[in-house]
């Protein structure tokens, strides 16, 4: 039997239909678009999209799967709106993920690997009032992402990454995400300090106090809006 050299294999296939909209649908929700609770019509998604309903019905099954979408029977379709306990569920798992991260980097991590989360606090202090709100929400979260990569823990980077697009939903359509940006990139400068004094426990409850003051903006304002 011949043995297959490298040169004799294929191209990889380009990205599926299917995957296509499941990506123009995470974006629609992620920016507001498509609003919570708001119902999806296969048909004019598909329209609206130039495909048939085959890949709109798959990429929901995706979306499904990523929590930004419900199907209800006989109903279809639509955009989650969470409620508190799913807010509560959300944070208290990042709680748990980033409070192990943060004691994998403080305890094996090179310093000039921490600095990379240095210059993202940099980047999060230089970011003004009239600069795109969506800009300091991705360096927020490409902070948290950085973290957890430094941990070097594949599949609890793969369980971080599965949560985000749910987070990143309530960030972008929370007006109360920007009440103190000062404060956002306050809050991340004490972590780098907590791990750059390599003292673990004030790290985690640096850490929690973080996600607390998040939590409780988005509870606040949800109340607010219910009354």
């Amino acid at each position: 039997m011949n043995e297959i050299g490298i040169h004799s294999l294929e191209p990889l296939v380009h990205e599926s239909l299917k995957s296509k909209v499941a990506r123009a649908l995470r974006l629609a929700i992620q920016s507001g678009q498509l609003k919570p609770g708001q119902h999806l019509v296969e048909e004019e998604l598909a329209h609206q999209l130039g495909v048939s309903r085959v890949p709109v019905r798959e990429a929901i099954r995706i979306l499904e799967a990523d929590g930004l979408l419900v199907t209800e029977h006989g109903r279809g379709a639509s955009v989650s709106n969470q409620s508190e306990k799913d807010i509560e569920e959300i944070y208290g798992l990042r709680t748990a993920l980033e409070s192990y991260c943060l004691s994998q980097v403080i305890d094996h991590t090179p310093k000039d690997e921490i600095d990379q989360l240095q210059m993202l606090v940099d980047q999060m202090f230089a970011w003004q009032p009239n600069d795109d709100r969506v800009e300091l929400l991705e360096m927020d979260l490409a902070f948290h992402e950085r973290l957890c990569e430094l941990a070097d823990n594949e599949k609890l980077l793969q369980t971080w990454r599965s949560h985000m697009a749910q987070l990143r939903m309530l960030l972008v359509l929370s007006d109360a995400y920007l009440e103190d940006p000062g404060g956002i990139a306050k809050g991340h400068q004490r972590i780098v300090d907590a791990i750059h004094e390599q003292d673990i426990a004030k790290a985690h409850q640096v850490l929690q106090q973080h996600f607390e003051k998040s939590k409780e903006r988005i509870l606040r304002e949800r109340r607010q809006v219910e009354e």
